[in-house]
């Protein structure tokens, strides 16, 4: 009814609720670290976020509402993916692709994606880390054998090694 006035204030904080999301998504698309594949996977999620913004108030006020947790985490996880066939592509691709098939005016999609967001953040962190070790102890088993083959050289140069010892020395050369 055009002039129930329930119903205009209604259409009007609908009409600033999509607003809203649309300066969101403007925020998104100009945020240069977030890089164009992540951004545009992020851009799936306009039109569901665009409905919770209009059936759940709480997207506005709560900062730890699962709509919004899913905007943030999903550049978080996506941070350095630049290609659709890195492997957290992939699995970012599937988080929003449940999203955009699940939602069903509640909530309950975004906290699943969440919970595997936070997961696959978590997940990363800790191969990144073992990786950094296994660099580390790459480099020091390298720098230990060069530290061992030089001292070797520093003892054995302009040294004879008898004849006797040299089929001794040559088997175990390549071990040190």
């Amino acid at each position: 009814d055009e002039n129930d006035p329930v119903a205009k204030e209604m259409a009007v904080l609908d009409e600033r609720s999509i607003d809203f999301v649309g300066l969101m998504f403007d925020a998104i698309t100009n945020d240069e670290s977030i890089s164009p594949v992540i951004t545009e996977l992020l851009m799936q999620l306009q039109i569901p976020l665009i409905k919770v913004a209009v059936s759940d108030e709480e997207l506005f006020t709560n900062e730890q509402h699962p709509a919004r947790n899913v905007l943030n985490l999903i550049p978080k996880a996506g941070k350095g993916v630049t290609d659709e066939q890195d492997r957290i592509y992939t699995e970012l691709d599937t988080i929003v692709n449940n999203i955009l098939n699940e939602y069903e005016n509640d909530t309950v999609c975004f906290e699943k994606a969440v919970d595997t967001l936070y997961d696959l953040i978590e997940n990363e962190e800790r191969l990144a880390k073992q990786r950094e070790q296994q660099e580390q102890r790459k480099i020091i088993i390298e720098h230990a054998r060069a530290v061992v083959i030089t001292e070797i050289r520093s003892l054995i140069s302009k040294k004879a090694i008898p004849h006797e010892a040299q089929a001794l020395v040559l088997k175990s050369w390549s071990t040190l």
